[in-house]
């Protein structure tokens, strides 16, 4: 029979047991999610409502955002069916650490179909009271036609 003696490795065996509690410490327990549906209007400021510790995500809109010059050169001076709008997320973060937010945020027609949005990761930077900003192009007929905000950050 073969006997085998681990108090050579037990220095080795400590140092992974510490970084494997040290990785799992770091780590959030569990991804929040914050999942809310609104009437759509544009350049109007929703509640969110949501504190977790130190991170508060307070707020959301859909703003209409004047054509930079970066959206004038790719459409030209065509702005007939073309609307520049910003979607923002107020927050404030005081928890030490920065997050990394998965935005899911769209604009529903009366059937529920989709018409527009953002889809994106946007950082929320520590020790900041600051929104996540993310800007597109949209059709001005979408946003008239536009019924409903969903709004859903998961981070």
């Amino acid at each position: 029979m073969c006997s085998l003696d681990v108090r050579p490795h037990r220095p080795i065996l400590f140092v992974l047991a510490i970084l494997v509690l040290a990785f799992a410490v770091s780590m959030p327990a569990s991804a929040a999610t914050i999942e809310k549906d609104f009437p759509f209007e544009l350049d109007t400021w929703y509640d969110l409502d949501f504190e977790d510790g130190s991170l508060t995500v307070q707020r959301v809109r859909v703003a209409h955002l004047k054509s930079n010059l970066k959206s004038r050169l790719f459409r030209g001076s065509d702005t007939e069916f073309v609307e520049t709008v910003q979607v923002q997320v107020e927050y404030v973060n005081n928890t030490g650490r920065d997050y990394e937010a998965a935005l899911d945020i769209v604009w529903v027609d009366a059937k529920g179909r989709e018409i527009d949005g953002y889809r994106g990761k946007e950082e929320m930077d520590e020790g900041e009271h600051d929104e996540m900003t993310a800007a597109l192009s949209t059709s001005k007929y979408g946003l008239e036609r536009a019924k409903t905000l969903k709004v859903k950050i998961v981070f």
